[in-house]
């Protein structure tokens, strides 16, 4: 797992548009782990409405919520503030500390 989360901080780091496609496929696939945080996080530093509705539905997937918040977050996704909205009462203390933060940026 190590070795996934370091190539994903390589990602992170020099991601480009070009990269997206790709990138979507690895973070979807659950087997993946936690180690697709940092692919998700790369995600925020993209502009593809594509990667911004992948990140949408990655707000329902524990093991990367608080990266994909991030990256819409980074994003300035107004398209996910009513997604946002319902993590408010997540059951996870970090969670919601990132929504409310989140929707504080956006609003």
């Amino acid at each position: 797992m190590l070795l996934r989360w370091a190539i994903g901080n390589t990602i992170y780091i020099t991601i480009t548009e070009d990269d997206v496609e790709q990138i979507l496929h690895i973070i979807q696939d659950k087997e993946n782990g936690m180690s697709r945080q940092m692919f998700v996080a790369a995600l925020g530093k993209t502009t593809s409405g594509k990667a911004e509705d992948v990140l949408i539905k990655l707000l329902d997937d524990d093991e990367v919520v608080v990266q994909a918040l991030e990256a819409l977050c980074r994003m300035k996704s107004k398209k996910s503030i009513e997604k946002i909205l319902t993590l408010i009462n997540h059951p996870k203390a970090l969670v919601k500390k990132e929504a409310q933060k989140v929707l504080k940026k956006l609003s």
